[in-house]
């Protein structure tokens, strides 16, 4: 994803997080790193996901976090296999949602992906309103996720 700070102003730094949610077990949260993370979890477990917008010195933008299941709808859009890609206009100069997930779309502009899989696109730049600015474009942070059944049991978080 993309966002900055204003048209054409500096990139606003974001981290997206993975909370786990193990049965019978505090939550555990994780910073997801560019290259992505493979986890192996017991049966059960709950995943849900938040980006943030980081505070940059040259902006006066603060951080800002975005839940993917308190804020499913408003600030988070979720897709799977199938669906077509939504269509908001870009801010400013910023690339469009299809161009995040070309790897990922058939010819009709649907997402192409496995059942296992989903995405969620984060809107970080700017709040839900009825009459949602420019900057609403649900594209600051997409997040393709994979997850596979496993059929024995495993220790948690396991490394793998």
């Amino acid at each position: 994803g993309a966002i900055t700070c204003g048209a054409n102003g500096p990139t606003i730094p974001t981290e997206t997080s993975v909370v786990w949610r193990l049965p019978n077990a505090e939550p555990t949260t994780e910073v997801i790193p560019p290259n992505g993370i493979t986890r192996r979890v017991p049966e059960g477990t709950e995943l849900s996901f938040f980006a943030r917008r980081l505070r940059i010195s040259n902006c006066s933008v603060g951080e800002y976090r975005v839940d993917s299941e308190q804020d499913i709808g408003t600030q988070v859009i979720s897709l799977v296999n199938n669906e077509e890609i939504p269509y908001y206009r870009p801010f400013s100069t910023q690339s469009s949602i299809d161009s995040f997930l070309q790897d990922n779309l058939d010819t009709n502009n649907r997402l192409s992906i496995a059942d296992n899989q989903r995405v969620f696109l984060f809107e970080l730049g700017e709040e839900y309103s009825l009459n949602p600015g420019p900057a609403y474009d649900f594209q600051d942070v997409v997040l393709l996720t994979e997850m596979t059944p496993v059929t024995r049991q495993v220790d948690p978080i396991d490394g793998v």
